[in-house]
């Protein structure tokens, strides 16, 4: 078993995704317990706390503790009772002999401090001690939910020969036995009769996901829907939120839920989650360790699940080959919550429904089938219809299919391994596999009955995605949407190998125990990903740079702009010019050359959220920075033209020659590509560009590159346009173009805003850009900001500016495209 995560022991917690230990780690909870952490150490020894002050004053109390030493701290806490009186102070000397000395027997009760404009003087005798840390006492973390155990299931498994046991045994090991159920359904009847206690004895809760669609393992969590039902009004109404609207938002009903559930002794580690897609509140069973995650948006959720047990009953092989896929996935961290590089559970139940749906002999009928067999009123939510006929005896009859689970298990390993998931389109709604391309420009019949899904729109099906994998039943949802490229690669590595171990099995005629282990016990080699390192320690290489964080940023290829060439109105071109005929290198020669990137970043930042340039760096520099160390210094600055033409043939002929061996040839010739762009760039600019080498003496690595076209501007901004974006989104209507609604939704947030100032959000920061390996990356400088404003604007910054480039990209790059397209 692959080993994931670690622990922070700081904060005692554990992180498994790559994404949760890169967030916990920059995260300002973990930061502030370092800061504590690090004060106690500096501070252990060296400070005093003194009460009994009364009519004392603080430069009263400094100028006495100086005559031990000196005095670099005091922190001043009030008295409640009387705001202007002191009522005790942290002071803390530079040594800790100052404190020995104060804390002495002989000076310990002989503190005496004269009181300031006192005549005569009077003195105050005052209490001194040393400042203790002690560890803050929290209530008892709730026992871990017990779950799978991976060693039990591979200690049961060895002594089984047949697979098809072996499958069964596992289904027995991990699924949640009555008790568990139980449990689970006591805690919602609790949270219900809470509800109703305090105003809403309508509410229903409706527990979904893995707890009540058959597949649920032990230890998992448990997802509700809340529906509040009608919200009783009036004087005789118990409802404790009299001034809150009869309608309430979801974000009401999280803090509403929050506040409740703490009237609860069994609930534990309340966390409202308000800022999310789909507004939840999370919390812990105290007795039993089960993590609850309740939410408001629509019954949808529970209508899936109930789907998924329907399947899961219609054909008994499907719930132990579902169980026993998502083991797998569980076993190498492939799938889960939290996103990242993990598909969904649900979305992986989806791929085995599909698979099961397409075969020559299929198991399950797809959800259009369904669909027409419906008796009764649809169920409607949000304009799609999510109900599907439960009844086996309605439906048309499927062809007899007689294989095992073993040979099910092998095809679908094999399914997903070979599939081409950028250029099809899964769905279980038709359960067929349909090109993409098919998708957009013939659209299957059975989807003429249902609302339309595409056209671009802000709520469309976004199926320019690694994979695209259509929800059954909300046709404008890709269930894959947040899986990157890495992720998929990641994952059919794994299932390539899994089909590998299945093949041995079916084919083998003599059965050893514990065959099915070699699933679990797999030794995968990943393909090395392309990555440019620590960007920025190589920003920060160069001098005068001091860059925060750094962002890459995508290219974006000619294949990835033709599908949008075939969406344009204007299809002439399309006619008189077929793809087969569009010269690659031509298309190629449009797609992020520098002055395409600048003026991206230019739009973004100026047009769309509407920055303000203070300057620009003129020139083009071109920077070459050795990998080797840290330290680079400026060996020389070549302005001649005609040298620095010379200068940049000798560094175009190491870098080859350096080149490592893993790099392929496609890769060289993009390098060699961007380096001819560099030199016309260069003799465009003969007045105003200078190359600079960097060098540190030392003998090159392979791992040294080049950064060309480093370019720097200073840009200014007065007022939050990232805050809220998501939220106002929501309300702007659906424009022709990434631009263009992008440019409207800040224009809102600022119109929202109306004059009002905000200091604590002007922030003055640079950019530089660097072509690093063939790819466009930015490194942001801070150069003056409201105390530490800019973190969190970089962050928002360094998380959607890829997304948003890529969108405005597309949008600006086509006419380019066209323009040499039609030529």
């Amino acid at each position: 078993m692959v080993p994931v995560g670690m622990t922070c022991a700081l904060c005692n917690v554990h992180l498994t995704a790559p994404e949760q230990i890169n967030q916990h780690f920059s995260g300002k909870k973990h930061i502030k317990r370092q800061h504590q952490e690090y004060n106690k150490e500096k501070q252990e020894g060296k400070t005093i706390y003194v009460t009994r002050l009364k009519e004392l004053n603080v430069s009263s109390v400094q100028i006495y503790m100086a005559q031990f030493g000196t005095v670099v701290n005091i922190l001043v806490g009030w008295d409640r009772n009387f705001k202007d009186r002191l009522h005790h102070l942290i002071v803390e000397f530079e040594s800790k002999e100052s404190v020995i000395q104060i804390l002495s027997r002989d000076m310990r009760s002989k503190h005496n401090i004269q009181i300031p404009d006192t005549s005569p003087p009077r003195f105050q005798q005052i209490h001194v001690e040393e400042r203790s840390f002690k560890a803050m006492r929290r209530s008892p973390s709730p026992p871990a939910c017990p779950g799978v155990n991976l060693n039990e299931i591979k200690l049961q498994l060895s002594l089984i020969f047949d697979p098809e046991d072996q499958i069964q045994e596992i289904v027995s090991l991990t699924q949640l036995n009555q008790e568990d159920i139980e449990e689970r359904s006591d805690m919602c009847e609790n949270i219900r009769k809470t509800f109703a206690r305090n105003g809403y004895p309508g509410c229903s809760l409706l527990p979904f996901g893995s707890t009540v669609n058959g597949l649920g393992f032990r230890g998992c969590d448990l997802d509700v829907y809340l529906d509040l039902g009608d919200i009783p009004w009036g004087p005789s109404s118990r409802n404790p939120l009299i001034s809150v609207p009869v309608t309430l938002t979801e974000v009401q009903k999280v803090r509403l839920a929050a506040r409740l559930l703490r009237q609860i002794p069994q609930c534990c580690k309340i966390v409202p989650i308000t800022s999310a897609r789909v507004p939840i509140v999370k919390f812990v069973h105290k007795i039993s360790g089960i993590n609850c995650d309740i939410s408001f948006k629509s019954r949808a959720s529970s209508l899936n699940s109930e789907y998924i047990r329907f399947c899961t009953e219609f054909d008994s092989r499907v719930r132990p080959l579902m169980m026993t896929i998502r083991l797998f996935c569980k076993t190498y961290d492939l799938s889960g919550g939290g996103g990242g590089m993990r598909i969904s559970n649900y979305a992986l139940t989806m791929l085995v429904i599909f698979y099961l749906q397409q075969l020559h002999q299929p198991l399950l009928h797809s959800v259009h089938q369904l669909q027409q067999h419906i008796e009764g009123s649809y169920e409607m939510i949000s304009g799609w219809n999510c109900s599907f006929s439960s009844d086996p005896s309605k439906l048309p009859s499927l062809p007899v299919n007689k294989q095992g689970l073993l040979e099910l298990l092998h095809g679908f390993f094999s399914l997903y391994s070979c599939i081409d998931f950028s250029s099809n389109f899964i769905s279980p709604y038709l359960g067929r596999l349909v090109t993409r391309h098919t998708l957009q420009t013939n659209i299957p019949q059975e989807f003429s009955g249902c609302q339309d899904f595409l056209g671009g729109r802000e709520n469309s099906l976004d199926i320019d995605r690694p994979i695209c994998l259509q929800d059954p039943f909300e046709l404008n949802v890709n269930t894959c949407k947040g899986l990157p490229v890495k992720a998929v690669s990641i994952l059919q590595c794994f299932f390539k190998a899994a089909t590998s171990v299945c093949q041995d099995l079916v084919s083998t005629s003599t059965q050893s125990p514990g065959g099915l282990n070699r699933l679990f016990e797999l030794q995968v080699t990943l393909p090395k990903e392309k990555t440019i390192g620590d960007l920025v320690a190589l920003f920060n290489r160069a001098p005068g740079v001091k860059v925060y964080c750094a962002v890459q940023l995508p290219c974006i290829t000619a294949e990835e702009m033709k599908p949008n060439l075939k969406d344009n109105d204007d299809t002439s071109l399309i006619e008189t010019k077929p793809d087969s005929d569009i010269p690659e290198s031509d298309l190629n020669s449009v797609i992020d050359p520098l002055n395409q990137v600048q003026d991206i970043l230019y739009t973004i930042f100026k047009t769309v959220l509407k920055f303000e340039m203070i300057n620009s760096d003129p020139g083009t520099a071109k920077v070459e920075i050795d990998n080797t160390s840290e330290d680079v210094a400026v060996d020389n600055i070549i302005e001649n033209d005609a040298e620095a033409k010379q200068a940049n043939d000798k560094m175009q002929t190491e870098d080859q020659i350096t080149e490592t061996e893993e790099r392929s040839e496609e890769i060289k010739t993009g390098d060699n590509q961007q380096d001819e762009n560099t030199d016309e760039a260069s003799n465009s600019k003969r007045k105003s560009d200078i190359d600079l080498k960097f060098k540190n003496g030392k003998k090159r690595r392979q791992d040294s590159f080049t950064a060309n076209h480093f370019i720097s501007q200073d840009w200014k901004l007065t007022a939050p346009v990232w805050i809220s974006r998501k939220k106002v989104s929501d309300s702007i209507p659906d424009q022709n173009t990434e631009l263009q609604r992008e440019t409207l939704i800040t224009e809102r947030i600022l119109k929202e805003i109306n004059g009002k100032e905000y200091p604590e959000a002007e922030i003055l920061f640079r950019t530089y850009l660097a072509i690093i390996q063939g790819s466009p990356c930015v490194g942001l400088q801070v150069v003056s900001s409201h105390k530490k404003t800019y973190e969190s604007f970089f962050f928002w910054l360094r998380s959607h500016l890829p997304d948003l480039y890529k969108r405005i990209s597309k949008d600006k790059t086509i006419n380019q495209i066209q323009a040499v397209t039609s030529s």
